[in-house]
């Protein structure tokens, strides 16, 4: 087993789908190799349903775990498709252990399910967690059973609230997730826009397509608190956070 330093590796985890957690896992890998300099970030795309691979305008392989990483936008990509699904834990981690090693920092984006073989493989690397929680009425429960899977497997995570409009309903929703998890919960918000939306399509990174976008900004501020809070590691030069 492939010793882990902290910070190494990041998963994104939701929970359900439509949160926008692929348009934050490819936003966040994309800036923070752009904060620390570095083009040794990588990419994992850990959903058979290949969201990441598809928003970079990749094409999925016959064979995640043997593909090589491809390099886009100043990333390394690992790239997956729905023979994923068939992998079992013990060889998904033995894939993950051989990409960390050769990252500075590793991105994984997680499938929306939390009882997956890949969400399994993955906590057992004892990665920092970004929870993408979807401001609305549903969302507080979901939240809830995903941070209690992250304090068991004893992950840090950091909860980050996504809206797709400032409802009183959306407003409700954050001020709750701020009571119930306090520090735990970022201090920005990322907002799921129409450049958010249409940054997959582009097949860009969003902070790529829109780099003067709320989103994108909101993007920038998450990498920052990340690397503050010593959750996710990188080489950083002086000056480089300013």
């Amino acid at each position: 087993m492939q010793p882990h330093v902290s910070g190494r590796v990041l998963a994104v985890a939701s929970g359900k789908g439509g949160v926008g957690k692929t348009t934050i896992a490819v936003g966040l890998a994309w800036t923070l190799a752009q904060i620390t300099r570095s083009s040794r970030i990588a990419l994992v795309d850990g959903d058979p349903q290949a969201g990441a691979t598809s928003a970079l305008g990749l094409t999925p392989p016959d064979a995640p775990l043997r593909a090589p990483a491809e390099g886009v936008a100043g990333l390394l990509v690992q790239r997956a498709s729905r023979t994923l699904a068939l992998a079992r834990a013990v060889e998904l981690e033995h894939w993950l252990r051989t990409v960390i090693v050769r990252a500075d920092a590793t991105i994984v984006d997680l499938s929306p399910a939390l009882t997956d073989a890949m969400h399994a493989a993955t906590l057992r690397c004892a990665p920092s967690v970004v929870v993408a929680a979807r401001c609305d009425a549903m969302g507080l429960p979901n939240v809830r059973e995903l941070v209690g899977l992250l304090r068991r497997a004893q992950c840090r995570h950091l909860i980050v609230p996504t809206f797709s409009s400032h409802t009183r309903v959306s407003r409700d929703a954050e001020r709750c997730l701020r009571d119930e998890f306090g520090t735990s919960v970022a201090s920005t918000t990322f907002p799921l826009d129409t450049r958010a939306a249409e940054a997959p399509i582009a097949h860009q990174p969003l902070p790529a397509y829109a780099p003067q976008s709320r989103a994108a900004v909101a993007l920038r501020e998450i990498v920052i608190e990340l690397l503050a809070r010593q959750l996710v590691v990188g080489p950083v030069e002086a000056g480089a956070l300013r």
